[in-house]
């Protein structure tokens, strides 16, 4: 339910954080409400919980705790992590002035930009990383492989869905797609370094003050052996020419091979894409209303579709 702006002064207030501060609804996502908050000619983003999914109870926390470590490196690109309540689990963050653009109209240039950015990402020190967390008080994410991402959001979805709501063909396939790519996750001989990935990448980035390219929402970064160029692929809004050209900057940029990434990329795309079908099943078994049933049903259905890849 969302937050009525009495209940987030209230909230504020009682974290003393703002003395009289503005409030408007910004923006809804599919994991938290977000409200701007003005004060003194200032302006805030605040990120409250709005997903009751068990693994994700903790999403903001986690946001916090990259973003401040991202801001202790002195990155530009990220936005500054402000505060966060353990108690009313939300987190305040800077309001990153600019406008927004999408990656359809990237132009050559804030594509290599692009590129750039996630590559400074993944080339963080972890090691740097756990200090800071152990330092600072702040409990360290969760590693993740792509055995781990297959388990998390594929086979533990799947096992808590609730079949009888369902249709059984559909869930027969991607049972048999999730014991496929298992097993080729485990013959691959690709060697995987842990690094930090931004995860659930925005399709659109806020175009600021020097033609900087801010990112925002953090709150699924992980260390990760897995770079962000599959989940590009597969929910950017890159034309084939474009995605084609971040690969070949993201090589440039990068320490790897051009062979490794594009193995990367291939099967990391097929976890992603069985992934994504599981969650639209689950979404599909929970729905309340006839409307959110149809809609999930005709999505899983065409995620399914993806499902036939080598």
């Amino acid at each position: 339910m969302k937050h009525s702006f009495a209940d987030i002064e209230k909230i504020i207030r009682e974290e003393k954080i703002f003395k009289n501060p503005e409030i408007s609804f910004f923006k809804e996502g599919f994991g938290n409400y977000n409200y701007l908050i003005k004060e003194n000619g200032k302006n805030f983003i605040l990120r409250a919980k709005k997903s009751t999914e068990k693994q994700f109870k903790d999403s903001l926390k986690n946001e916090f705790t990259f973003l401040s470590f991202l801001n202790f490196k002195k990155i530009e690109f990220v936005p500054q992590a402000l505060y966060y309540s353990d108690k009313n689990n939300f987190l305040l963050e800077e309001f990153i002035e600019g406008e927004k653009i999408s990656q359809k109209n990237f132009n050559e240039e804030q594509i290599k930009l692009f590129a750039k950015q996630i590559c400074i990402l993944s080339a963080l020190n972890i090691q740097e990383f756990k200090n800071f967390c152990e330092n600072n008080k702040l409990k360290l994410p969760k590693k993740f492989n792509l055995k781990k991402l297959l388990d998390v959001y594929g086979f533990v979805r799947f096992h808590e869905i609730r079949k009888e709501r369902i249709n059984r063909k559909l869930l027969a396939i991607v049972e048999k797609e999730l014991l496929r790519i298992e097993k080729i996750i485990k013959s691959s001989k690709i060697n995987r370094k842990h690094g930090i990935s931004w995860g659930d990448v925005q399709s659109e980035v806020i175009l600021g003050k020097s033609n900087i390219l801010f990112f925002y929402d953090f709150e699924h970064m992980q260390i990760s052996t897995e770079n962000d160029l599959a989940y590009i692929k597969v929910h950017g809004k890159f034309n084939n020419k474009q995605f084609n050209y971040l690969v070949d900057c993201y090589i440039d940029y990068g320490r790897e091979k051009k062979e490794t990434i594009l193995e990367k990329i291939r099967l990391s795309e097929r976890v992603i894409r069985i992934n994504d079908a599981v969650w639209s099943l689950m979404m599909w078994s929970n729905a309340e209303s006839l409307k959110d049933r149809k809609f999930f049903e005709k999505l899983t259905e065409k995620r399914i579709k993806f499902l036939t890849l080598s």
